[in-house]
């Protein structure tokens, strides 16, 4: 399982791993650590399930960005 944020909601979101809530940081298996979130807001959400990409959340990076990406 991979989450899209470390906080409860309606709390602000962790820009670094300090910034984790200790019992969220307690209860997982695994915390891959980047440093420091250079955009401080939410992840962007894609669904790519069903096969074509999908915009769930809009994050940090334009809709165009990801497409580019994503090709």
């Amino acid at each position: 399982m991979v989450s899209t944020s470390a906080n409860r909601s309606g709390e602000e979101s962790p820009r670094c791993v300090q910034d984790i809530p200790l019992p969220i940081r307690e209860k997982v298996d695994l915390i891959v650590d980047e440093g420091r979130c250079k955009y401080g807001v939410e992840s962007t959400i894609i669904d790519v399930s069903a096969g074509d990409a999908k915009l769930v959340r809009k994050g940090a990076l334009s809709w165009e960005e990801i497409a580019q990406i994503l090709g």
